[in-house]
């Protein structure tokens, strides 16, 4: 029998989802001003036109947070752990909806066979979510044993997020930052006619400024490469804003209907696809262990 699996995403219900979204039958779909969760959206209304228009024998899944060897999750909380330091949000309280790769895989085949489903719509789910403290400690700890966790408030990180975009002030200031680095000015005098150039050109430059300005433009310098600037840039990263999306969920997504209806379950728990995941990681030479 011919069958389409459109794999979806639980971001189809956007990145605040309410508690309504808990389960298919009561979830809504619409635009949300995401671009990722847009398109999941407008890619699940084509199959669903489909299905009603013409008898496309389909069915959606929607899995969660994927994670396992290869997803893309996981290196990038040991790559920032490796650091020494890895930022949580909110303490890490919000709800992580992690599925492992291997029951994603398994839902994928059961679709494909199944009879009893089609035209239907099934979140992807463990059977017990963690937080994202217990999500991100975990990997992080794999990386480095010893790393400290560091709390930011979500409230702050999006009015941060604003003021780092593209716009001509934001521009001009991270110039001035680049104009003011002793970095900037160190490797192009390395090429020898380049080195002759800027000090002539500075000679005539400091020429008409006013020493007030000199003397500023000589105390930023200063500044950028002061030790409290090189500890600041080691610190643990603010969270960008992916994990912005991610980690602020307050909902647990159910995966009853797809055991109800679908015929399939998870296999594995957080605890056992993280031990698997280490193997993996150990392996690539992602982590402490395997370098």
């Amino acid at each position: 029998m011919k069958r389409f699996v459109r794999t979806s995403s639980f971001f189809v219900h956007g990145t605040s989802p309410g508690p309504e979204c808990a389960r298919e039958d009561s979830a809504t779909i619409r635009r949300h001003g995401n671009s990722y969760a847009d398109s999941k959206a407008e890619g699940e209304e084509i199959v669903r036109r489909a299905i009603q228009r013409d008898g496309l024998p389909a069915i959606i899944l929607r899995p969660t947070v994927v994670f396992g060897p290869y997803s893309a999750f996981v290196p990038d909380v040991v790559q920032a752990a490796k650091s020494g330091e890895f930022g949580l949000l909110d303490d890490g309280r919000g709800v992580c909806n992690a599925v492992f790769v291997d029951d994603v895989c398994s839902a994928l085949h059961t679709a494909l066979t199944a009879d009893t489903a089609l035209g239907e719509a099934f979140f992807l789910n463990a059977d017990k979510a963690v937080t994202w403290r217990d999500f991100n400690t975990t990997f992080a700890r794999m990386a480095r044993p010893d790393v400290t966790f560091r709390d930011f408030k979500s409230a702050g990180i999006q009015p941060r997020l604003d003021s780092q975009r593209a716009t001509i002030g934001t521009n001009f200031r991270a110039l001035k930052q680049l104009i003011a680095s002793p970095d900037f000015h160190r490797q192009p005098s390395t090429v020898p006619a380049v080195g002759w150039a800027l000090f002539h050109t500075k000679e005539l430059v400091k020429k008409s400024l006013s020493g007030e300005t000199v003397a500023d433009i000589k105390r930023a310098r200063a500044a950028s490469a002061s030790p409290s600037a090189a500890s600041a840039a080691t610190s643990a990263k603010w969270p960008e804003g992916g994990r912005l999306v991610r980690e602020c969920c307050s909902v647990e997504f159910s995966n009853e209907k797809a055991r109800r209806v679908l015929g399939w379950r998870p296999a594995f728990t957080f605890e056992q696809g993280a031990a698997m995941t280490r193997v993996w990681l150990e392996f690539a030479r992602y982590n402490a262990a395997g370098e």
